[in-house]
């Protein structure tokens, strides 16, 4: 866990700028089975869509803390996510999303999820 010794009063954009690889990111069960399929699920909630998890193919993590006297502290992810289309093909999507520590409690909040490139629908 991380100290509380630490404040940092950084954005979301800031936090970017500090952030670090995730490696061993296929070994990485918390990034594969939790964060990438939350990622899609709340997706598909907001927008109607049916995206099926396949894979996080890539990520960034980075340590945020939070002002004096708040109790969130957390990570910051920005992960490349493979998803299957209802037409059944395989497209990369950009999920940035904050996992926040709030007592005992995880709680993530979604900023977005965007195709890392247009998607082609003929």
């Amino acid at each position: 866990m991380f100290s509380h010794q630490r404040y940092c009063i950084m954005s979301v954009e800031e936090a970017y700028h500090t952030s670090k690889p995730i490696e061993n990111i296929n070994d990485d069960l918390q990034v594969q089975s939790i964060i990438g399929k939350l990622a899609v699920e709340d997706h598909n909630k907001k927008t109607g869509e049916n995206l099926e998890f396949v894979d996080v193919v890539n990520g960034l993590r980075s340590e945020v803390f939070v002002q004096p006297g708040c109790t969130h502290e957390g990570i910051l992810y920005h992960l490349l996510v493979e998803a299957k289309t209802i037409e059944g093909i395989n497209w990369t999507y950009v999920a940035k999303l904050l996992e926040l520590y709030v007592g005992c409690r995880i709680r993530y909040e979604f900023k977005s999820f965007e195709p890392f490139l247009p998607y082609y629908n003929p």
